[in-house]
């Protein structure tokens, strides 16, 4: 999807202000992180990074990860292809109104959490309003394909968080925000990294603060999936919460919906 309107590119982590503190977790923030060989990972970010004059993000942001503002005040932070939104990405939703084919809007502040084709929201995805309010189900061409299903979990995390969308925040400061089952991050979701160094046994942590936005199976990054900072990036599979880019291609298709929920 591409639109009139003009926009500026920011660094990945300005979307993490729109995220309110959960409560407490899972072994998703326990196991080394996805970037713990980053150094040995190709840099996919998109470039060139400040495209301040450009009315849409340019066309050679081609099979890159990156984030970028729209007029409306929409962010995106997550996978391009050709300049258009495509696989998994994270939005934040400003805008209030209506979506039309063009304009991603509710009736309230929210983020938009799953998976984009050809620039639009097409396939499984969650709405996560501010208030934890959360619903799920698949998209076409930016529109839900039928009622959405509101499902936010409910009272404190334990393990009667299941098939359902809530929020945690780990002591070091991540914050996921997805799909739980059992008490532990399991379909989609995003993991907000605030944690910066090296990964250890205990906890995830990025060179610089970013997210991850994807799969995720029996608490840990597992399938397809997007890592976004300001200055480095990478998307494909992921097992047992490490980038595995010799596993599979990343440019498969999404599904519309994961197994769980079919």
């Amino acid at each position: 999807m591409r639109t009139n309107a003009s926009a500026l590119y920011i660094a990945a982590m300005s979307l993490c202000s729109l995220l309110v503190a959960g409560v407490t977790i899972s072994s998703a923030d326990e196991v080394p992180a996805p970037a713990s060989a980053v150094n040995s990972i190709p840099n996919m970010t998109c470039t060139p990074p400040y495209p301040r004059q450009r009315e849409l993000p340019p066309r050679q942001w081609d099979n890159c990860v990156g984030t970028y503002i729209y007029q409306n005040g929409n962010v995106y932070s997550g996978v391009f292809r050709h300049g258009d939104r495509e696989g998994f990405g994270v939005l934040q939703i400003k805008f209030i109104g209506q979506s039309t084919a063009n304009v991603i809007g509710w009736d309230k502040p929210a983020i938009y959490v799953g998976s984009f084709r050809d620039g639009f929201r097409n396939g499984y995805g969650l709405l996560i309003a501010e208030s934890g309010v959360a619903y799920a189900g698949s998209f076409k061409d930016n529109f839900p394909q039928s009622e959405l299903t509101q499902r936010e979990c409910q009272g404190d995390i334990s393990a009667a968080w299941t098939n359902c969308i809530g929020t945690y925040r780990f002591p070091s400061g991540n914050v996921y925000r997805g799909e739980f089952a059992h008490g532990v991050p399991e379909g989609i979701g995003m993991l907000q990294v605030e944690a910066v160094g090296s990964p250890d046994a205990t906890q995830v942590r990025l060179p610089a603060r970013g997210i991850y936005v994807g799969q995720f199976k029996d608490g840990k990054l597992s399938g397809q999936g997007a890592v976004v900072m300001a200055r480095e990036g990478y998307f494909g599979r992921f097992s047992g919460n490490a980038f595995r880019p010799d596993r599979g291609d990343s440019t498969q298709p999404l599904p519309d919906e994961p197994a769980a929920h079919r």
